[in-house]
C-alpha cells in the first residue's frame, strides 16, 4: 500500500521521491513516538522535523467479502488524534 501511495504522490502531485522518507519517527503530545508511514519534506531540505511538510499514514486495503465492514468512529477517532497530535507538535507540517 505504501509503495502505491508513494507512486501516486509522485505522479499526481509531482513530489520527488527524494523528498519522501518511509518510517519517519516523531514525538507526539503524549511523549510517545509515532512513526509516519511516508513523511514528505520541503524541497531540497534535510529530512528533519523542522522541514516536515506532510505526513501520510497508510492502512491496508480491506479485503472485499462477506465480512467487510467500515471502521467504527472510535477507530477513526484514534487515527485522527494521532494526526492532530503531529500537526500540533510540528508547526511546519501542513497536512
Amino acid at each position: 500500500m505504501r509503495q502505491f501511495i508513494a507512486k501516486a504522490l509522485h505522479k499526481q502531485y509531482n513530489i520527488d521521491y527524494g523528498e519522501m522518507q518511509a518510517d519517519f519517527s516523531v514525538p507526539t503530545e503524549e511523549k510517545k513516538r509515532r512513526v509516519i508511514d511516508i513523511a514528505i519534506f520541503h524541497h531540497e531540505q534535510n529530512h528533519t522535523r523542522e522541514n516536515l511538510t506532510r505526513a501520510v499514514f497508510c492502512r491496508p486495503t480491506p479485503q472485499i467479502g462477506s465480512n467487510t465492514c467500515l471502521r467504527d468512529p472510535e477507530e477513526m477517532g484514534k487515527e485522527l488524534d494521532d494526526v492532530r497530535s503531529i500537526l500540533r507538535k510540528i508547526p511546519s507540517c501542513e497536512y
